[in-house]
């Protein structure tokens, strides 16, 4: 099994004057953020050809992020995965993963510093922040097997302005 870790692309920033009432579940992708995304999806397929689903946050910068992968990828259906939302148990991500084939590809798009944490558990298992991926960045891990802690293995990381500059 292949699973991309992929965080969100740049979203909106509250003004500091009215922070204390912007739901921050509900802050968009910025325009500069969907385009970049649309470019970094666009050559993601260079690395990873075939992508079967798609697991997100609920949160709509998250879900905006999934969509435009989705797009780029044609026939991958997406899904709400609620513990990839800040705060979630990484066990109950990798309950979701065990769904899914060992052949499978999955994107799991989520926020960081739980997708850092999530990668140390299912490469040392422990919640460790193993990487710090930036906003559009992406990490591939893979299992043989069925996916538990401490079996998975980091095969590459790349930040996004590193996938824009792959040549279609």
């Amino acid at each position: 099994m292949k699973i991309l870790l992929i965080r969100h692309a740049v979203a909106e920033v509250p003004d500091s004057v009215s922070s204390a009432t912007v739901d921050d579940a509900k802050r968009s992708l910025t325009d500069a953020g969907r385009r970049r995304m649309r470019k970094n999806a666009s050559r993601l397929r260079r690395l990873i050809k075939r992508l079967d689903v798609i697991g997100t946050s609920g949160l709509v910068r998250a879900s905006e992020t999934a969509a435009l992968l989705g797009r780029s990828y044609g026939r991958a259906k997406s899904e709400r995965v609620a513990a990839l939302e800040p705060g979630g148990h990484p066990q109950a991500v990798l309950d979701w993963l065990n769904r899914f084939g060992s052949e499978d590809t999955i994107a799991l798009v989520g926020h960081e510093p739980d997708l850092g944490r999530l990668a140390g558990y299912m490469v040392c298992g422990r919640p460790l922040r193993v990487i710090a991926l930036k906003k559009g960045g992406v990490c591939l891990l893979e299992y043989e097997g069925e996916p538990k802690p401490a079996t998975g293995m980091m095969r590459w990381a790349l930040t996004p302005a590193q996938l824009r500059d792959l040549k279609d």
